[in-house]
């Protein structure tokens, strides 16, 4: 779903509610699975891209300072022109990395102390007058806020932090 991300919104700051305005900036409305899927889908239908559902890679092999071969559980080679590592937080990237002797990229850790919690709703014809967010910011008197977004198939996501 489509929204101008001032138009159609609340937005709450400071305890007051700012004014509407069309900002010509569009957001995508949408949960993290519906654009996975379409993300998904749309590279899936590319030339030479190739999903592997069920396996599991176990490591990398270079040649001339490239990747060109990604090894799979089991032992055997799957070429590859491009790898792209998905994984998140567990990547094992940085030590397959390690093992070829190519030194990771710096991290950076950043410590925050914030607390969250994101449930969906069912959405219905009215809520919220037709908004389709609303954004309630923390502020240094009041260090608690929350967002509410629409998206697919009438729900909203809504992120309470503190």
């Amino acid at each position: 779903m489509r929204s101008d991300v001032q138009r159609d919104a609340r937005h709450i700051h400071c305890g007051q509610r700012h004014a509407r305005v069309e900002s010509g900036m569009t957001g995508l409305l949408a949960s993290r699975p519906m654009l996975e899927g379409q993300v998904r889908r749309r590279i899936t239908a590319l030339p030479g891209v190739q999903v592997l559902p069920d396996s599991v890679a176990t490591g990398l092999l270079v040649e001339r300072d490239r990747v060109t071969v990604v090894r799979l559980a089991g032992g055997e080679p799957m070429p590859a022109d491009l790898v792209v590592d998905a994984s998140g937080r567990g990547s094992r990237t940085p030590f397959w990395l390690d093992e070829l002797g190519i030194v990771p990229p710096a991290e950076e850790r950043v410590m925050l102390d914030v607390r969250y919690g994101t449930r969906e709703f069912r959405r219905r014809p009215g809520d919220l007058d037709g908004d389709l967010i609303v954004v309630v910011a923390p502020t240094p008197d009041s260090p608690r806020g929350g967002v509410a977004l629409a998206m697919e198939d009438d729900r909203w996501i809504v992120t309470l932090v503190g």
